[in-house]
């Protein structure tokens, strides 16, 4: 893992989804704070698990 900076470090697939996840709850933590991040997080997991996915073709 020490060569993971440089200019031509790429992360593509499951890992890059979830360093978006977690750049994007960083962000809301930084405006929201930690409790409604929290909130949100569960509730947008759990709207996953109700709802599914969902095709758009």
């Amino acid at each position: 893992m020490g060569g993971l900076a440089g200019k031509n470090f790429f992360v593509e697939g499951l890992i890059a989804k979830w360093m978006y996840i977690s750049l994007h709850l960083m962000h809301h933590r930084a405006i929201l704070g930690t409790g409604k991040t929290a909130v949100l997080a569960l509730a947008r997991l759990l709207q996953q698990r109700v709802s599914g996915r969902m095709k758009l073709h």
